[in-house]
This record gives C-alpha cells, sequence and structure tokens, in this order.
C-alpha cells in the first residue's frame, strides 16, 4: 500500500483477481466473480456475500471514504447494489449496476470522489470467468482518471 506523501505516483492492486498497476488515490471495491466451464473452489464473493455491509469495506477504501466523509454514501450504493435484481445464476446485472452507479455519481463527485463499474472478462481454454468491481478516485489527486475497464 501506497502511503499518502511518500512520493509515490502508483500502487499494484493486491488481490489475485485484479493485476493492475492503480494510480495513488485509486481503490476498489470487488462486487463478484463468476465462472463457467472452469474447475475453481466455491464462488465465495459473489453476490450472496458480496460487500453490502460495513465490516467488508476494504481499509484503503474506507480511509478514503472517511477522508472524504463519504462512507455513508459508499454504505448506501453498496446495500442498492447488494439489493438490485439478478440474472437467474445470481450474479448482478450489469446495466442495473450501471444504473445504480450513475445515480450515485453526482452525490460521490460532490465529496470528491469519483466512482466507476468495471468489469473483465478472462477467457481461458476451458471456460471464462468475469469480474465485476466499482473504482472510486480521489478527485484531488486524479482529476482526468478513467478506468479501461469501466462500464459507465
Amino acid at each position: 500500500m501506497v502511503v499518502p506523501g511518500s512520493g509515490e505516483q502508483s500502487k499494484m492492486a493486491t488481490a489475485g483477481w485484479l493485476k493492475k498497476t492503480l494510480p495513488l488515490g485509486v481503490v476498489v471495491t470487488h462486487l463478484e466473480m463468476t465462472t463457467f466451464g472452469l474447475k475453481v473452489k466455491k464462488n465465495t464473493s459473489g453476490p450472496a456475500s458480496g460487500p453490502t455491509k460495513l465490516d467488508t469495506i476494504p481499509s484503503d477504501v474506507q480511509a478514503l471514504m472517511e477522508e472524504k466523509q463519504a462512507l455513508d454514501l459508499y454504505n448506501e450504493l453498496l446495500v442498492e447494489v447488494g439489493k438490485s435484481p439478478k440474472d437467474t445464476l445470481g450474479n448482478y446485472l450489469k446495466r442495473e449496476v450501471q444504473c445504480l452507479v450513475s445515480k450515485f455519481k453526482a452525490k460521490f463527485i460532490e465529496k470528491g470522489v469519483n466512482v466507476f463499474f468495471c468489469m473483465k472478462k478472462d477467457v481461458y481454454e476451458e471456460g471464462w470467468q468475469t469480474h465485476k468491481w466499482l473504482e472510486f478516485s480521489d478527485t484531488t489527486e486524479q482529476k482526468e482518471y478513467f478506468p479501461p475497464e469501466s462500464q459507465c
């Protein structure tokens, strides 16, 4: 994790599902992982156990939300995402999450945070795996940030 003021401009996301360099001031919350045809351990990060309570917030996300006085707003968004309609397998529907993020975006911007719904599909010989997550950027540090995986 990058310590603010350390002079470092980026950090590597440490979650096994996301291997990308995040600029300073950008944090992520994983929503779910969907797999098809792959032999993987039982999905424990999907909608049934997804982050819908404050006690599941990643520490770097919590720090940003507390700094920007947006913790209640974050929790409200995650609760709404958790309650949103799912597909027949119980996975979050892309368009539903997109609509929710769009609905909350202006409120986050007022607090100095931008929010993005992101999705990445990895295709393998034996199947595929899709991850859905939220990225939050501190607009004082990252005014022009836009993740390439953003869906809205």
